[in-house]
């Protein structure tokens, strides 16, 4: 992510799924660039639905619902532990992924939409929110890891070449974002799957990564 031209760095593309070629800016320059990382400080867009194209109106959570982050399988296992209906995950299908968490009061992104498509600029919101607790009645800013951080192979992404990237890969993403905005990042990389991380997060840190991202497009 901090190398022009490695799979990280070009998933930042305006269009979902895309990978953006050398001499393009990062999807955060339709919105001002520095205005796009202040406004995802500043948490405005916290409140949107999450599950929008899946749950109409954002999930009614009945309790406090930390954000959960995996590999999708990882994801759906865990928010079926969740409600005590446990099953082996080999393929995760986005609506049953969606529905199963929100009744698990576990905040995730799966946002199927035409009018809002996704793109990793929108992960980056998701994982900003998760990252200041701002989400949906998140209350504190608790982290699961479906998946744990340490587990993930770099070998997957050192013997990949840039281009169309896999659903697992934004899971590399969003540690690498997170180990960017959370001062305890140390912390990350020792929990087990399941276990929840606080994450220390500061106006500087934002501040250093939007001074990063924005610097690999000069």
């Amino acid at each position: 992510m901090r190398m022009r031209g490695t799979k990280l760095w070009s998933m930042w593309d305006d269009v979902s799924w895309g990978a953006r070629p050398l001499g393009k800016a990062g999807c955060w320059s339709g919105r001002g660039g520095s205005q796009f990382f202040a406004d995802a400080f500043a948490g405005g867009q916290c409140n949107r639905n999450w599950l929008e194209g899946w749950v109409d109106g954002g999930p009614p959570f009945t309790a406090d619902a930390p954000a959960v982050m995996g590999k999708d399988p990882a994801i759906l296992e865990f928010c079926l532990q969740k409600l005590g209906r446990w099953r082996r995950i080999w393929f995760a299908k986005d609506a049953e992924l969606a529905r199963t968490c929100m009744d698990a009061n576990q905040n995730v992104l799966r946002i199927h939409s035409r009018e809002r498509p996704w793109n990793i600029c929108t992960n980056f919101e998701f994982v900003a929110c998760a990252a200041r607790g701002n989400l949906p009645r998140q209350g504190l800013a608790r982290i699961e890891f479906a998946t744990a951080p340490g587990s993930l192979p770099i070998d997957d992404l050192q013997n990949d070449k840039p281009g169309n990237y896999r659903m697992e890969d934004v899971l590399y993403l969003e540690v690498c974002i997170l180990n960017e905005l959370c001062a305890n990042n140390q912390r990350l990389f020792a929990l087990q799957a399941g276990e929840g991380f606080l994450c220390e997060s500061s106006r500087e840190k934002f501040d250093a990564f939007r001074d990063l991202m924005m610097g690999l497009d000069e």
